[in-house]
C-alpha cells in the first residue's frame, strides 16, 4: 500500500466523517491523528482481497470514534464537575449568515437525536463514498438492513426539521 497517496486522496473524507461524529474540532483532530497513526502502523496488514482500501481506512476511523465516544462517555460520568457541550453561538448582524447557522444548528440538533448507529450509517454514506453494499460489509449488516436504518433515520431528519419550521 502507498502511504502517501492514501492520505492524499483520503486524508479529507475521514476527517469529515470524524467531524461528522465528533463535534468538538480539537478533539476530532486528535481522533483523525489516530486514525492516521494505526493507518501507518497497520499499513502491512492491508489485504486487497478482503476489501478496498476505503473500507479498510472507514473502519479503523470508526473503530476510533467509537473508542473516544467510550472514553468520553466515562469521563462525563466519573466527572466530579459535570460534562456540557459548549456550541459556538452566531454573533453576526449578517442575516443570511444567521440563517444559515440556525438551520446548521437544526440539522445538528436533528442528527444528535439520532442513534449511534444511524448517525454512523449516515456519517459513513455521506463521507466515505461507498455505498450500501460495501457499508453493510464494513458494519457487519445486511445491505437492506443499512439501507432501512438510514431509510428511517431520514424519515426522522425531515420530520424533525419540518418541526423547526413551523
Amino acid at each position: 500500500m502507498d502511504f502517501e497517496a492514501v492520505y492524499a486522496r483520503w486524508f479529507k473524507p475521514v476527517y469529515a466523517y470524524i467531524r461528522c461524529r465528533i463535534w468538538a474540532e480539537n478533539e476530532a483532530a486528535d481522533v483523525a491523528a489516530g486514525v492516521w497513526q494505526k493507518v501507518w502502523e497497520k499499513r502491512g496488514q492491508y489485504n486487497p482481497a478482503r476489501g478496498r482500501v476505503e473500507q479498510w481506512l472507514f473502519g479503523i476511523a470508526s473503530h476510533e470514534v467509537s473508542s473516544y465516544c467510550r472514553r468520553a462517555y466515562l469521563r462525563r460520568i466519573l466527572s466530579l464537575s459535570g460534562f456540557e457541550e459548549n456550541v459556538p453561538s452566531a454573533v453576526s448582524n449578517d442575516l443570511g449568515r444567521m440563517e444559515i447557522q440556525e438551520k446548521t444548528a437544526a440539522l445538528l440538533a436533528a442528527v444528535h437525536s439520532l442513534s449511534r448507529q444511524e448517525k454512523e450509517l449516515i456519517a459513513l454514506k455521506f463521507y466515505s463514498g461507498m455505498n450500501n453494499r460495501e457499508i453493510a460489509a464494513l458494519v457487519g449488516k445486511s445491505e437492506s438492513n443499512v439501507g432501512t436504518i438510514l431509510h428511517r433515520a431520514f424519515v426522522r431528519l425531515r420530520l424533525e426539521l419540518g418541526k423547526c419550521h413551523e
